[in-house]
């Protein structure tokens, strides 16, 4: 049988280990042999010891991994045109059936190289970067390229009822599907639940302080900022406030919670592999963002049982409603100080019954279904 070859490809690696690895596997039991093509020494958020061991996972599933120079800036044309030329080599190393794409640079750079090709040319959009309620500025810079693209595209999935509704509505991808994200392994965070008390008492954690948690890269567009200003104004020495994630507004934050006598209140965890042993301790999920598709972080504190308290924005309400938690307006300090105060006082546990609940929908076994069925569809067997 004539060997089949299938290409992910990312902007960043880290991508790869967060959400695609199950993509790999479907691939791999479809019979074709994958290969990942991404940036693998720069822009990540995962550590340089997880980087390591990513490669290493990667060649033992026998998947042949590409190094290509994506820049995360929009507007570094020398950069994309080489991570173009890169990826253009490798196009023609071996007849790919199928091409997967990710990220808006990595998604842009990947259709260029394989349009006009027999390739057939799939687009996971992780959330649009023009949105409902977003600057004038994103809608004419990404609206106008993912409208081109879209003519390159045979597959263009997205993750939330806004991007669905545009990409069907407006663009021109040969079918457009929607997903429910990259897929929970619902087990694994339930399976660590019963572990609260005695990860906090590892934090050194009392029994009356109110623990908030948040993951994600420490940058402008995840606005942990937010929450140290309303903390800031709270004065409440009872309320300790964990963040996971590491990114270039580290300093600054490090800077913001020295400045403010926040030392003994705000922690930086950095990154963390085994998130799902550390979310337990917390009494309430915070995701302040200010741009989301379907956020997996909030997804994994909604699989822990923790009621969440999150920015109103797409993404974010999909996941979270007034019964599983509390939305606020992403840059209202006074708002997010105001509904953290009542936040608490309150009995939570209501919303985090309703969040194990309602997160069985985004299970990796519903969303590995879907995927399945999608790549099934160029499957010439």
């Amino acid at each position: 049988m004539e060997e089949k070859y299938a290409l992910i490809v990312a902007s960043v690696a880290s991508m790869i280990e967060q959400f695609n690895m199950h993509n790999i596997r479907l691939l791999q039991e479809q019979g074709y042999t994958v290969h990942v093509a991404a940036n693998f020494e720069k822009g990540n958020t995962i550590s340089n010891e997880r980087m390591v061991q990513l490669r290493k996972e990667l060649a033992a599933q026998n998947v042949q991994f590409f190094q290509i120079d994506f820049s995360r800036n929009a507007f570094d044309i020398r950069g994309h045109a080489k991570a173009y030329s890169q990826l253009k080599k490798i196009s023609k190393l071996y007849d790919y059936s199928i091409m997967h794409c990710h990220s808006p640079i990595g998604g842009v750079v990947a259709r260029l190289v394989f349009r006009n090709t027999p390739t057939k040319v799939i687009y996971t959009a992780h959330g649009f970067h023009f949105f409902q309620g977003g600057k004038k500025l994103e809608w004419l810079l990404f609206y106008p390229v993912e409208y081109i693209c879209s003519y390159f595209t045979d597959v263009l999935i997205t993750i939330n009822n806004e991007d669905y509704q545009v990409a069907k509505g407006k663009f021109h991808a040969k079918q457009v599907y929607k997903i429910n994200g990259v897929g929970i392994e619902l087990e694994k965070f339930i399976s660590n639940r019963g572990d609260k008390e005695e990860i906090r008492k590892q934090y050194h954690i009392k029994q009356d302080d109110f623990v908030l948690f948040s993951i994600g890269e420490l940058s402008d567009r995840k606005n942990h900022i937010v929450i140290l200003e309303a903390l800031k104004e709270i004065e409440d020495p009872t309320i300790k406030y964990f963040i996971i994630g590491q990114g270039r507004n580290q300093e600054k934050l490090e800077q913001f919670i020295s400045k403010n006598q926040l030392d003994k209140n705000v922690f930086l965890l950095g990154y963390q592999k085994r998130v799902d042993q550390i979310l337990p301790m917390a009494d309430l999920f915070c995701f302040p963002s200010k741009q989301e598709g379907l956020p997996v972080a909030l997804m994994e504190a909604m699989a822990t049982g923790l009621p969440c308290f999150v920015s109103d924005i797409r993404g974010n309400n999909e996941l979270i409603d007034e019964n599983g938690g509390v939305l606020h307006s992403p840059m209202d300090i006074e708002e997010v100080q105001n509904k953290l105060k009542i936040l608490k006082e309150s009995n939570l546990e209501a919303m985090a019954m309703y969040n194990l609940e309602k997160i069985k929908e985004f299970s990796i076994t519903e969303v590995a279904t879907d995927m399945n069925e999608i790549y099934k569809i160029f499957n010439m067997k």
